[in-house]
């Protein structure tokens, strides 16, 4: 699966989220969205980049999951990220300044 082909559905079914209403698939919408853009700054790739890479599907759920355990709906470096997340966002950094 590719970050491309993930939906509301999806991961109202990963966060094991119960009929979830409208108000909480645009709230998914946008954790996923803030989830890629995270992605990319972490790793100085573009979007269709991370497209590319299995594994970073994985990476933004679990950023996502984080969000929503959290209710953040952004992270930044000094903020605790998930281990999982953070092994393959650095696995696949371009920008190590």
């Amino acid at each position: 699966m590719r970050i491309s082909e993930l939906e509301g559905a999806y991961i109202a079914n990963y966060l094991k989220l119960d009929e979830p209403d409208e108000t909480v698939m645009d709230e998914l919408q946008a954790m996923l969205d803030a989830a890629v853009s995270f992605a990319s700054g972490y790793t100085g790739l573009t979007e269709s980049e991370l497209e590319e890479i299995p594994e970073m599907t994985i990476a933004v759920l679990t950023i996502i999951g984080d969000m929503h355990d959290n209710r953040q709906f952004q992270l930044d470096r000094s903020a605790a990220i998930n281990r999982t997340a953070d092994m393959i966002l650095s696995m696949h950094s371009v920008n190590l300044i």
